[in-house]
């Protein structure tokens, strides 16, 4: 048919209008009236969802704990819930972790050891929660931004984002275990190496190095 909208997104409240007011001749109008229909039923679907994800979150005392941390909201907090149970049966943070599918282990084959890698055991869907809630956690908290970009010069992104998805895991084991909502850091040290503070200098007078003259 070749229709052009003009608007961005086609089923906003402009863009439906736009759809409403289209006289178009069969079998198109009949086609495009379903899926409208098709639409309409399934954003019903998703506000009676989501009504039903927040009395849950409401009536839970350990949500408000878990949507204090960065990168998690409701629908992320609501799959921790159930995902997690009661954070009583995990003996501490390294068994939570390795459950979440977050801490890569190591392997020794033929005299090699290596990383075989994540996800081989344990529940995916925390992996899934805590690798996607590193995105939102980096843009929101100083220390775990650090912490993300120091890890991707280090080691790359893909091995980054496991690690702090990591650091993001252990964080939620001790706020559940306590009791307590997320705090974020007060202030964040740089890390500095010798290599680099060697570089430095002051008022044009090279830094003496680490260690011994």
């Amino acid at each position: 048919m070749n229709i052009a909208v003009p608007f961005e997104d086609a089923f906003g409240k402009g863009g439906r209008a736009f759809l409403d007011a289209l006289d178009l001749r069969e079998p198109y109008g009949g086609h495009l009236r379903a899926a409208v229909r098709t639409l309409d039923g399934l954003a019903t679907e998703i506000q009676r969802e989501q009504k039903a994800i927040q009395a849950t979150l409401k009536a839970d005392d350990r949500a408000p704990i878990l949507l204090s941390a960065p990168g998690v909201g409701e629908l992320t907090a609501y799959l921790m819930l159930h995902e997690i149970g009661p954070i009583e049966r995990f003996p501490g943070p390294k068994q939570f972790a390795k459950y979440c599918c977050v801490t890569p282990g190591t392997e020794e084959s033929a005299g090699r050891r290596g990383r075989p890698g994540v996800g081989r055991a344990g529940n995916l869907y925390l992996k899934e929660a805590f690798t996607n809630a590193v995105l939102g956690a980096i843009k929101k908290d100083v220390a775990i931004r650090t912490y993300h970009n120091r890890q991707v010069r280090h080691n790359g992104k893909k091995k980054a984002k496991v690690a702090t998805a990591h650091k993001l895991a252990r964080a939620v084991y001790f706020m559940l275990t306590r009791r307590q909502a997320y705090r974020p850091a007060r202030s964040v040290k740089r890390h500095v190496t010798r290599k680099t503070l060697a570089k430095k200098t002051t008022a044009g007078k090279p830094v003496p190095r680490l260690g011994r003259p």
